[in-house]
């Protein structure tokens, strides 16, 4: 055999071997990664939760605002949140869109 064919074999039972190992030795090599229990105080629906803020960076968005927006505003979460929508000099009117979807315009 030539060197190439040999190379090629050593190739091929390499990247075998690393897929049996990750398979077997590490059944959960591609998990979402560690996750997090609920906290003392945290259950569904309960009070306990921490307020978040949402912050939208926004820079001539006028026109994708309609889509983002409002799916942001309609999370469901069982704290308290807050959007705001960081608008970048923007010259298309993306203030007025934003302040039209929040309903102050």
């Amino acid at each position: 055999m030539e060197v190439l064919q040999y190379a090629a074999m050593f190739t091929t039972a390499a990247a075998f071997a690393a897929w049996v190992y990750l398979l077997l030795g590490r059944g959960t090599a591609w998990s979402g990664g560690p996750t997090l229990e609920d906290g003392p105080g945290f259950s569904p629906g309960g009070e306990g939760w921490p307020n978040v803020s949402i912050v939208v960076p926004a820079r001539n968005e006028s026109g994708i605002l309609p889509h983002t927006l409002p799916s942001l505003m309609c999370q469901d979460y069982a704290g308290d949140f807050t959007v705001y929508v960081v608008d970048d000099s923007s010259t298309d009117g993306t203030r007025d869109v934003a302040l039209a979807l929040a309903g102050n315009q």
